[in-house]
């Protein structure tokens, strides 16, 4: 670092003490002074670096800092941007870079150096002020996005400060902001059309017969195809320049200026009555027979010439810290109107966003989670999706907001309280030797004395249930015999879990209980549970349960009747 220049040169007073430290310090003071003065006459002599001392500085920088002076002749660090407050779009103050920031004399005066060659600032001190935190040789400019840093990405003004050395040298050479640098660009555009086509006869102009935006190409230049945007009048096919493929050219449209453009296909260079720009992008000008941008047998062929586009921006224009474009997105819900001053849609300059939809809105009250359900005299009327939910049998809702006499608004966890609510009635799907019946109007599954029945039921388990349930039988069994369900009658099972892939179906049976022993009434019947519980069945599955009866032999000379087989989960 620069010795710095020392001011005031002590000196020994009467009383002092006659030692090394005090007979030493004039002689500190005019070395230190000489040593300043030497290094700035090298660096004079040599013609490697101009600095302008005693700098009026703002406090909190590091040296190695790109500075401008401001309005109060105060050095700040600089910042690469545009003036917010034109309408054109020129450097603001803290793009003028007047210097580095080169020694610290105090927290708030220094030196600049304007230019030329610096020694004396480490590779570890330049790194602080390098935007990615690392000395690395090469050309660097002033940060767009951070101010008293530098980079070695050119940013949107390329407003150059120097050249880092791999020895950590660095070479100053600031400049102001250069607005006649630009950058050229060569785009291919696809030839064909965006979709399908039939060729066309001869005298018969162009038609995309089924557009496609998915498709690269030309469309269509009608609004369904490219809504909210200006298209020249006269204008037939426009380029699908919003197809995700020409996100690289999306990124530099518009040229700036509009004018330094030129087109060529198959070698010839096309004029503005075949194909033109504006702003909002590339039109294609005429359908007739033989002159869109594909081949008069293109649905043959499949072939079309490439449309080499080719133009140029100015190099301040092509940041993203500049709005070069804006425009509503394809999937947008509200449309948004960009305008200048005078309600003229505009793309540059003063740019005024219009949406007849964002109107004050009728009520504002209603609780919950609000939406937009109508629109009344220019106005949107908000209100719930659901106002308020109310709990009914066998539910319960735990929710922050409401409760259970008016209802509950909000966030809010629905759970069902009663097992009996997940239950049903099992079909019938295999008699298996029993016969169907009907008793007084009834529907009854018999199983008749004299022989061996085991009808097969299926149930069907809700893929809204819990995960995994038990499952109680309900038997509703109606006899025409007094006395006890003979020994052999029996209910069985087998569950067939729902399966993603291609699997074997379940085999075998599960014996579940016996209904021996149990109680029956001639001509009368009941309803009764199953014990024990099926456990472990799986939502979304089928249970196939088979009662059985082996009435040859079981000595019970009376029918057995099954009026109704359910189940519920509990």
């Amino acid at each position: 670092m620069t010795t710095p220049f020392k001011e005031v040169v002590r000196l020994m007073s009467n009383g002092d003490p006659v030692d090394a430290a005090n007979t030493n310090k004039p002689a500190q003071d005019l070395t230190q002074r000489t040593a300043h003065l030497k290094e700035v006459l090298d660096a004079l002599e040599a013609g490697q670096l101009l600095r302008m001392t005693n700098a009026v500085l703002q406090a909190g920088m590091i040296v190695g800092t790109p500075l401008y002076l401001d309005i109060d002749n105060v050095f700040k660090p600089a910042l690469a941007a545009i003036a917010d407050d034109t309408v054109g779009g020129v450097t603001a103050g803290s793009g003028y870079v007047f210097g580095v920031l080169l020694a610290l004399d105090t927290a708030t005066s220094g030196t600049v150096a304007l230019g030329g060659r610096i020694s004396s600032i480490t590779s570890i001190q330049w790194a602080a002020v390098m935007e990615d935190a690392a000395f690395v040789a090469g050309h660097y400019f002033l940060s767009s996005e951070n101010e008293g840093k530098i980079t070695l990405e050119p940013g949107p003004l390329a407003i150059y400060v120097g050249q880092a050395l791999p020895d950590g040298t660095f070479l100053a050479k600031v400049a102001p902001p250069v607005y006649g640098a630009h950058t050229h660009f060569h785009f291919e555009l696809i030839g064909a059309p965006a979709g399908t086509v039939v060729d066309p006869g001869v005298g018969v102009d162009h038609v995309v017969t089924t557009p496609n935006t998915a498709v690269r190409g030309w469309l269509p230049a009608v609004s369904p195809y490219f809504p909210t945007i200006q298209i020249p009048a006269g204008a037939k096919f426009g380029y699908n320049i919003q197809h995700p493929d020409e996100a690289e050219l999306r990124a530099v449209f518009p040229p700036i200026p509009l004018e330094g453009v030129t087109f060529d296909q198959g070698g010839a260079i096309l004029n503005a009555g075949s194909i033109t720009i504006n702003q909002f992008g590339i039109w294609w000008m005429t359908d007739d027979y033989g002159t869109a941008p594909w081949p008069v047998d293109y649905s043959v062929s499949l072939t079309a010439e490439i449309v080499h586009f080719w133009f140029s921006r100015v190099l301040f224009a092509t940041s993203n810290s500049v709005v070069t474009r804006i425009e509503n997105h394809p999937q947008s819900v509200l449309t948004l109107e960009f305008v200048n001053s005078s309600g003229v849609p505009a793309a540059s300059g003063r740019i005024l966003v219009r949406c007849s939809d964002l109107l004050p809105n009728l009520n504002d009250t209603d609780e919950g989670a609000l939406v937009l359900k109508s629109i009344v005299s220019g106005k949107h009327r908000r209100g719930p999706v659901v106002s308020r939910i109310l709990p009914g049998a066998g539910v319960s809702i735990t929710a922050v907001n409401g409760s259970i006499a008016d209802g509950f608004y909000g966030p809010m966890t629905i759970s069902v309280t009663n097992s009996d609510a997940l239950q049903g009635n099992a079909a019938l799907v295999n008699l298996a030797n029993a016969r169907e019946d009907t008793l007084d109007g009834v529907q009854v599954v018999t199983l008749p004395t004299g022989r061996n029945v085991a009808p097969i039921f299926n149930l069907e388990i809700s893929r809204l249930a819990p995960p995994t349930s038990s499952l109680r039988l309900k038997v509703w069994l109606h006899s025409s015999l007094t006395g006890t369900v003979p020994a052999g009658a029996t209910i069985d099972y087998r569950i067939i879990p729902p399966a993603g892939t291609n699997t074997a179906l379940p085999t075998g049976w599960t014996n579940l209980a016996t209904l021996a022993g149990t109680a029956v009434v001639a001509g009368q019947a009941k309803e009764f549970d199953i014990t024990p519980d099926i456990a472990a069945v799986p939502a979304g599955s089928l249970i196939l349960v088979r009662l059985s009866r082996l009435g040859a032999t079981d000595g019970f000379t009376g029918n057995l009747g099954i009026i109704r087989l359910g189940f519920a989960l509990v």
